[in-house]
């Protein structure tokens, strides 16, 4: 956004707003050699030049019916202040007043749709703006002294003093895959008969037929007489 400020606002106020506004374009009617001209004729050339604001101390223009309608015309953003009370306490509010408001007052017209008029309200000269203590008669409160950080050991790893569990279950011996034997293993009566291999003779003597029976000689036959 660009803002042109008219030559009633002091020198210092132009620097500083240059300093708080980067993002904006801060130009003065004396840096463009405009001096000396009515304000209507500056409103209609800062339209011509592109300019989006107009800043004035003048806090009665909008009641002159010229200059209202060079504002009106131009549908630029007017903003304008009045210095309450003379001298360097005056000019020290105003310029402060400007100054504090400017950086949100530029961030809102940067969004504006349209035509805004704005009206800086500066503190009075009447108000003190801060605050006088005698420290004899009213002494500040010590300050704190620092705490220092508590100091944590590391904590010792937990080591157990009681012997270790032991299951006094008998441990079941392990299953083959399959289903899982119930009962004891079945043993055959019968021992088995050990296996032959070809080739080799088997360590059994071999069956044998039995002997036939024997019969006792018979006695030799006497001759007869």
């Amino acid at each position: 956004m660009r803002i042109l400020v008219d030559e009633n606002v002091p020198a210092p106020v132009v620097g500083m707003l240059r300093t708080l506004l980067p993002g904006h374009e801060v130009q003065s009617v004396r840096d463009i050699k405009w001096t000396g001209r009515d304000d209507a004729a500056v409103l209609a050339a800062a339209t011509d030049k592109g300019f989006d604001a107009f800043l004035t101390r003048d806090n009665r223009q909008l009641d002159d019916a010229a200059e209202h309608a060079a504002i009106r015309r131009s549908g630029m953003h007017h903003i304008r202040y009045r210095q309450d009370g003379r001298g360097r306490a005056g000019l020290g509010l105003a310029m402060g007043a400007v100054i504090a408001a400017m950086t949100r007052v530029a961030d809102e017209l940067a969004r504006a749709g349209g035509q805004r008029l704005i009206h800086i309200k500066g503190p009075t000269p009447d108000t003190a703006h801060y605050d006088t203590v005698d420290p004899t008669r009213k002494p500040p409160r010590p300050p704190k002294p620092p705490t220092a950080p508590l100091k944590t050991s590391p904590r010792p790893a937990k080591t157990s003093t009681a012997p270790p569990k032991t299951s006094t279950r008998p441990r079941k011996a392990p299953t083959p895959r399959g289903k899982a034997a119930t009962g004891p293993p079945k043993t055959s009566p019968v021992p088995r008969k050990a296996p032959t291999v070809r080739g080799k003779t088997s360590s059994t003597p071999p069956k044998t037929a039995p002997a036939p029976p024997t019969t006792p000689p018979a006695a030799p036959r006497r001759p007869r007489r």
